[in-house]
Parts: structure tokens; C-alpha cells; sequence
């Protein structure tokens, strides 16, 4: 792929990526509060994962 290609491509996936949140962010919030008020813990969670050379890192989870 020639460079002005690449950098076009890499723009456009960014711009659907922002496109696609902004259209899912209501359906994400709605979740959100469903999970809050539904169970006891907190929307997002802790997970420790083994990554890159053996070296934990920890994630949050929704």
C-alpha cells in the first residue's frame, strides 16, 4: 500500500470508529445504568491478565 494510501485508510477507520460510538454511545449509557442497578458491584471490574513476556497488567472490564 503507497503511504497516501495508507494514511487514508488509517483516517477512514478512524472516522467510522467516532461515527460508530457516537451512534451506540445512548445504547452504552442505557447498559450501563441497567448493570448499576441491577447488581451489587460496580459497572466496570478489575481482571488481572498475563500479557507480553509474562508480565501482568490489569484491565477494566464493563
Amino acid at each position: 500500500m503507497m503511504p497516501m494510501q495508507a494514511i487514508m485508510k488509517r483516517l477512514l477507520d478512524i472516522l467510522i470508529s467516532v461515527c460508530g460510538l457516537i451512534i451506540l454511545m445512548p445504547l452504552i449509557i442505557f447498559v450501563a445504568i441497567r448493570v448499576y442497578f441491577s447488581s451489587n458491584g460496580s459497572i466496570l471490574y478489575l481482571q488481572e491478565r498475563v500479557g507480553y513476556k509474562g508480565r501482568k497488567f490489569t484491565i477494566k472490564k464493563f
